[in-house]
């Protein structure tokens, strides 16, 4: 027979969280990194997961990541690249389409690998063309 002393345990994540810098969501000031980053160390109750999301590339994850490792967003116990792909496929309302694209960071070259993926990706949006190995949004 098991005996369970305590209820369920309950850690708040936030799986899509644009960061400074972020391709097309960059509502943060140019110096906003650190008071981002002190803000997501200062929520409560604290984020025990944090998927930093960003349009097709991982600039933003990467520079969050390195905060993390150095020692930072100490009650974060998962940090992981969200990917969002914005498809030129709209809804009846005229929004957009997106598919998000979740990476487990086990993998210590789950970076790489992932710049990999995506730098086989090509696709039109809009106007807007996109070549994840050039890292960068083009209008043609």
């Amino acid at each position: 027979m098991i005996v369970v002393s305590r209820g369920s345990g309950w850690n708040r994540w936030e799986p899509h969280i644009h960061a400074p810098g972020t391709v097309l969501e960059d509502h943060y000031p140019a110096s906003g990194m650190e008071n981002y980053i002190s803000a997501l160390e200062a929520a409560v109750p604290p984020l025990r997961a944090i998927g930093v999301t960003d349009y097709c590339i991982t600039r933003s994850y990467e520079r969050v990541k390195a905060f993390k490792e150095s020692g930072r967003l100490k009650a974060c116990d998962l940090l992981f690249p969200n990917i969002e792909l914005r498809l030129d496929t709209g809804t009846v309302k005229g929004s957009f389409v997106n598919i998000h694209l979740l990476v487990c960071p086990d993998d210590p070259n789950h970076v790489v690998e992932l710049n990999r993926f995506l730098g086989q990706l090509r696709f039109t949006n809009n106007s807007l063309k996109f070549c994840a190995r050039s890292r960068a949004y083009r209008a043609s």
